[in-house]
């Protein structure tokens, strides 16, 4: 019976590490997918942005990972202004916090179909990062702040 047992967990184990997936996204939902290996470009994520005064623009998302810096875990972020005529201004992060509990962001600025690069970073609690594969499958969403659309 102990044998049994022991068996049907470490199969529950292996079966959970096996289907564990990225769960770096956007504030929509969708996950970043890495078709190209885990060191290049993810697949690009569509979304519109919305201001507060209800104009939209459609933007593209890729990350890459960048490096690991003892706890935490560096990310570069591509986005695209996919609109032909609006500017877009806005600020990205992931929640995470500086040691003063200030969230850590990146501000951007896209003419009509121009892109930029910019950087976040994420760390998971005390959780020590060992692999591009461990900064990869953090759990974490893109989220968009104070967005401007002209």
């Amino acid at each position: 019976m102990k044998t049994n047992l022991k068996l049907i967990l470490c199969l529950f184990f292996l079966f959970s590490i096996n289907i564990k997936s990225q769960n770096i996204g956007v504030f929509n939902g969708e996950n970043f997918t890495f078709k190209n290996g885990d060191e290049n470009w993810s697949e690009p994520i569509k979304t519109n942005l919305s201001s507060k005064d209800g104009v939209t623009a459609p933007i593209s998302i890729r990350i890459k990972f960048k490096k690991r810096v003892m706890l935490a875990c560096h990310y570069y972020v591509e986005i695209t202004n996919l609109s032909e005529t609006n500017t877009v201004k806005f600020e990205i992060g992931n929640r995470y916090t500086d040691a003063q509990g200030n969230e850590v962001t990146d501000k951007f600025k896209l003419a009509p179909k121009a892109m930029d690069e910019g950087k976040l970073i994420y760390a998971e609690g005390l959780k020590k990062p060992k692999s591009t594969q461990d900064c990869l499958n953090c759990t974490w969403s893109m989220h968009f702040y104070e967005i401007k659309i002209k």
